[in-house]
């Protein structure tokens, strides 16, 4: 033995040691290991990296050997224990024996150039084999081969107990390669940290988060393959968002829930390895691909709650695996993405609040003093957005009749489809048990189904309007839709209809959660319009009363107050008037002579002329009109000012006030016109009645005078549409003071 080349190559690997570069040492290790262990004349050192073995060292074989990589089974089956491999157990084998264990190993997965060399007959060829397994904590590490080509006897007990000592050498230089590649990783994960960090660290948007997200794992990993997926709103897709190298083939393919390792991972909250996705029975692709040659590495994604956000894989082609430490390093990057995403939705979130917050305020505004039509798109709208899974949709509201139901609001579509009607039967269709429709039980649908719906509603609904349906509607790109009745009273007052386009599952539970909270606003709405409309109805019931029993009193032609109301309506109809504001100018109409009930009878039903202190105490009923009204709370002002002011005049010569042009109230100036027609084409005891065609004149010749041009202007095109039906005489004597 040569002692001395021995204790050479030891004082090189401490010098190795002292230096940190153990990479240079392994070639000469190897080369004094064939010089002294008896028996030794050829060798090769491999190093472990993942779950393979490389050649770092040969002597004694083709240069073409170096870099060459086994898998771990082919290793473990030409070593023939495992157990003492594990123990890092010295191991000779020579003759059929030898020849059994490369067999073996040649059944195992390797390469195809790692196959030949295997079956190489410098491999063959070898009669005696020496073997030393190197351990470091607790895992084979490197491995020392040494062979002999003349004699099967050629190793005994002495060349164990001298190879040991160059499997001491070799572990002390891969204990300091391993603190080393710790040191380094360290360093390489603060890099990874502070490259990420620095990416996303301001982004607001969560596309961009998961962009920067997958550039760096594809980077820092040296994987080539990334896909970043994220859960859906509805808790049952993993929906890929950001896709590198052969994930782009699927990235249009969102994960059903429970299936692949997407899944597999993040319901059991742990980073998965897989040496060979082929090889694994939890794989989930896309019908009509096939399963590529990858080692892959799957990592959930949590927010700080527990909540799940989604999955990263990473993945390596065939035969290069994963490290731990990279494993590690990707384990921190999804730490540092995550608090990103988690700020992101959680902004998003609040957002959402807000909006729903601002829509349900403006819900609560409008019970309270408004019509809630103007509302529908704005509900409508918050419902798209904030419903999971929805990207457009439609409100249906019963029409006056009950016969069906109208679309009122739209969003995602066209406004063509605005006003579109379709009968219940559609419902009935829909949801099949009338029972679950009128306990306000929603359906979800898919596109078969939505299909099936249009063609049952085809004897329903005119074929122009499937053909608008078909065209805005859409109809042939639903993929979901989720309808919501909205009852009142045990009755479906309308429902709400949310659509996707994309993901047959895309709605689910929390679609329908979200979407009935926006059905209680629409149903609180309807509620408060059914009422206001029966309290609106008891009020004009009430007020009509009231100026029907005044013409009683005042022996006023029999129907002058609802000819004079409704003629006012036309009027005010034509110059464009609010539905509001024409309400108010109808109960004015009711009530513009309630003043004269504090008028004596002597003055009120005088058939002469009156004097003049009677005139003036005729004109007080205006004044005291108004009065009166302030005992009724629910009488909107605009209302009064027509009791107030609807014997002013133009040119401010009329009272109480002598108002003048447009500072007249414009409800009053509309029902000056139309109050004093009246009393012309009526029979009066001071007056015979005028005809329709003198009547029109006298109002004509009075514009820019006693009445505002423009309302004049309007009542002559009103009077010219419907003059026939405007006035029925009846005989009945009246004296209306004018």
């Amino acid at each position: 033995m040569n002692i001395e080349r021995a204790y050479t190559t030891l004082l090189r690997t401490v010098q190795a040691l002292a230096s940190h570069k153990p990479d240079e040492l392994w070639e000469p290790l190897l080369t004094s290991a064939v010089e002294v262990v008896p028996g030794a004349e050829v060798g090769t050192i491999f190093l472990r990296f993942g779950r393979l073995y490389r050649i770092v060292a040969h002597l004694g074989y083709s240069s073409a050997a170096l870099g060459l990589e086994f898998s771990q089974e082919s290793v473990l089956a030409g070593y023939g224990d495992p157990l003492q491999w594990q123990q890092g157990q010295p191991r000779i084998a020579s003759g059929e024996t030898l020849q059994h264990l490369i067999q073996e190993a040649l059944t195992q997965p390797n390469t195809l150039v790692s196959q030949h060399s295997l079956a190489h007959p410098n491999v063959q060829s070898v009669k005696a084999n020496l073997c030393l397994p190197v351990v470091l904590s607790g895992k084979v590490v490197a491995y020392i081969n040494l062979d002999n080509r003349s004699s099967e006897t050629a190793f005994d007990q002495r060349s164990i107990e001298i190879a040991r000592l160059y499997a001491l050498q070799a572990t002390a230089l891969l204990a300091t390669q391993h603190e080393r590649a710790e040191l380094e990783t360290r360093v390489r994960e603060l890099e990874a940290i502070e490259s990420l960090s620095r990416s996303i660290q301001s982004e607001v948007h969560e596309h961009r988060i998961v962009n920067h997200l997958a550039q760096e794992v594809s980077s820092y990993l040296d994987s080539p393959h990334v896909d970043v997926l994220l859960l859906h709103e509805n808790g049952q897709l993993l929906q890929p968002k950001s896709s590198l190298g052969i994930f782009q083939r699927y990235k249009d393919n969102p994960v059903p829930k429970g299936k692949g390792l997407s899944w597999a991972s993040l319901q059991n909250e742990e980073i998965l390895h897989v040496e060979d996705v082929r090889q694994d029975t939890r794989i989930h692709l896309p019908e009509g691909f096939s399963i590529p040659a990858l080692s892959q590495i799957s990592a959930p994604m949590y927010d700080s709650k527990g909540g799940p956000l989604g999955v990263i894989h990473a993945a390596r082609d065939l035969p290069r695996s994963f490290s731990m430490e990279e494993i590690r390093l990707l384990k921190v990057m999804v730490n540092v993405a995550t608090t990103a995403l988690e700020r992101v939705q959680a902004v998003k979130s609040l957002q959402q609040q807000l909006r729903q917050s601002q829509t349900l305020l403006h819900t609560v505004e409008v019970l309270g003093h408004e019509n809630p039509q103007p509302v529908w798109q704005e509900l409508l709208i918050a419902a798209v957005e904030l419903v999971p899974g929805a990207q457009a949709g439609s409100l249906w509201v019963k029409d006056v009749e009950g016969k069906g139901y109208c679309m009122v609001a739209q969003q995602g579509y066209g406004d063509e489809l605005l006003g579109s009607w379709l009968g219940p039967e559609i419902l009935d269709y829909w949801f099949g048990e009338t029972r679950h429709l009128q306990k306000g039980l929603p359906r979800i649908g898919t596109s078969r189904f939505v299909r099936q719906a249009m063609q049952h509603n085809r004897a329903h609904v005119s074929s122009e309007q499937l053909q608008v349906f078909y065209q805005i509607g859409r109809i042939e790109q639903i993929q979901s839709t989720l309808c919501q009745p909205i009852i009142l009273n045990e009755q479906i007052l309308a429902y709400l209809n949310l659509d996707n386009f994309e993901e047959e599952t895309a709605l689910g539970e929390a679609s329908v959660r979200a979407a009935q909270g926006f059905a209680l606003q629409v149903a609180a709405l309807l509620a408060a319009q059914r009422s206001r409309s029966e309290r609106e109805e008891a009020y004009e019931g009430s007020l009509r009363a009231i100026g029907i029993a005044l013409e009683a009193r005042d022996l006023e032609t029999a129907g002058h107050t609802d000819r004079v109301a409704s003629l006012a309506i036309q009027v005010g109809s034509e110059l464009g008037l609010a539905t509001t504001d024409l309400r108010q100018l109808r109960w004015g109409s009711y009530l513009h002579d309630i003043g004269k009930l504090a008028v004596p009878d002597s003055i009120l039903l005088k058939p002469g002329s009156l004097s003049r202190e009677e005139f003036e105490a005729m004109q007080t009923h205006c004044e005291k009109g108004y009065g009166f009204s302030r005992n009724l709370p629910f009488l909107p002002e605009d209302a009064r000012k027509v009791i107030l002011y609807h014997h002013e005049r133009w040119n401010g010569r009329g009272y109480p006030s002598g108002l003048q042009g447009q500072t007249i109230p414009q409800l009053a100036r509309i029902f000056s016109v139309c109050d004093v027609f009246d009393a012309l084409v009526s029979k009066r005891p001071y007056k015979p009645a005028w005809s329709l065609a003198e009547a029109i004149a006298e109002i004509a010749n009075q514009a820019g005078e006693q009445f505002d041009p423009q309302v004049v202007a309007a009542f002559l095109k009103v009077v010219g549409r419907n003059h026939p039906l405007l006035h029925q005489a009846t005989p009945e004597p009246a004296s209306v003071e004018q």
